[in-house]
């Protein structure tokens, strides 16, 4: 279950919150929000607070999908592929599909990084489709329906995530757990593409 933390009476400070949040595993959701001293109480939420029942439905039908790699300098509206869209498997199609309904994926926090375009997914079946933009290294993510639009951080999942990236573009994959990709590599896509 995840928790949903807001600011309430007097007490610990904004800096103070934000080590409470680092430091408590428990805690997923953190909205902090104007200045001064905070005190902050729980409140679980669920994913049904989170999507609608519409994309929940798409999400848990989903048997094809496909992941195309994004220009992390470009952040127009209009996703600019690095390279073509490649299919996802179907266990690879279960595996995001079941971290976007888990409500413990979805972290809501103020952060001091901003997320830079990595990968257009597309997850469903003839029932729908829904479409997922990943950013890293903030790992956040922009989930779109025809229903609805939804955005958090996925930190929890967040190693899972980069196996599933790494997974579909091997030739692109640092050996490291921690990287998401080779040094150089997206550069020489740029300038393949820029050709």
């Amino acid at each position: 279950m995840v928790y949903f933390m807001h600011p309430t009476a007097a007490g610990a400070s904004t800096n103070d919150a934000m080590r409470f949040y680092n430091e408590s595993s428990s805690v997923r959701f953190a909205i902090l929000t104007g200045g001064g001293n905070k005190r902050f109480k729980m409140k679980r939420v669920s994913i049904e607070q989170i999507l609608s029942g519409d994309t929940i439905a798409i999400l848990s039908r989903a048997s094809e999908g496909s992941c195309a790699l994004l220009d992390p300098h470009d952040i127009s509206r209009t996703p600019c592929l690095l390279t073509e869209e490649r299919p996802l498997d179907q266990a690879m199609v279960r595996r995001m599909s079941r971290l976007l309904l888990d409500d413990d994926s979805w972290w809501y926090v103020m952060k001091q990084c901003l997320p830079k375009p990595t990968a257009l997914m597309t997850l469903g079946s003839a029932d729908g489709w829904a479409t997922l933009r990943i950013g890293m290294p903030c790992s956040e993510w922009r989930l779109e329906t025809d229903a609805e639009r939804q955005w958090g951080f996925f930190d929890p999942v967040a190693g899972q995530v980069r196996e599933v990236l790494k997974a579909t573009f091997p030739e692109y994959a640092s050996a490291h757990a921690k990287s998401l990709w080779k040094a150089g590599a997206i550069s020489a896509l740029r300038a393949a593409r820029s050709r």
